[in-house]
């Protein structure tokens, strides 16, 4: 179905039905080449890993702040502060790729870390991609850190998540702080 006389189009409304985020902790596999994060299906480069599973409410949050602008004696004249762009998951499973991005260490081979900091101080290349009813995909790839992990309260019979806050690192390679590719769906179903 293409635009109604109004100019609406069912087909072009995101509704989310999957999708997973990757990191890659070496650094080694770098961002997603203009060519590959348009393809699909995304293949991911090698040194890339998924971290699993999401609840079910937990796909990509897109948020940005501004600090508070700088305002001078005179008026009119300010400053605008800084700004964060972030994106967090709730992340349900716990294996040893999630605990290492949120503590920042590797379990030993008795599933033992010893957690040294609130928030682990690391950047790594991060993709995230969500797939929506109408077959379009939205793949962003860019550097980030984690900003914040939330835990769940344990709630006995539900899913343990983690809401995982990542800020996306301005970097120079790409020219801003991430890339984004949206995939078009079919124009069927």
């Amino acid at each position: 179905m293409a635009a109604d006389e109004n100019g609406n189009d069912l087909k072009a409304v995101s509704i989310p039905l999957t999708g997973f985020a990757a990191v890659d902790f070496a650094g080694t596999a770098g961002f997603l080449a203009p060519e590959v994060g348009g393809a699909w299906p995304l293949i991911l480069p090698t040194g890339y890993e998924k971290l699993g599973l999401f609840k079910v409410d937990g796909g990509p949050q897109d948020s940005s702040e501004t600090e508070d602008a700088i305002e001078f004696f005179q008026d009119g004249y300010k400053m605008a502060g800084a700004s964060t762009m972030t994106v967090q998951v709730n992340l349900a499973q716990f294996d040893a790729n999630v605990r290492r991005l949120t503590t920042g260490k590797t379990p030993d081979a008795n599933g033992m870390i010893v957690v040294t900091q609130a928030t682990p101080d690391n950047t790594f290349p991060f993709v995230t991609v969500t797939a929506f009813k109408n077959g379009a995909k939205l793949v962003r790839s860019g550097m980030s850190r984690v900003s914040a992990v939330e835990r769940d309260q344990e709630t006995r019979g539900e899913v343990n998540g983690r809401a995982t806050t990542f800020e996306w690192v301005y970097d120079e390679t790409i020219g801003g702080y991430y890339r984004e590719w949206l995939i078009a769906g079919s124009s069927e179903g």
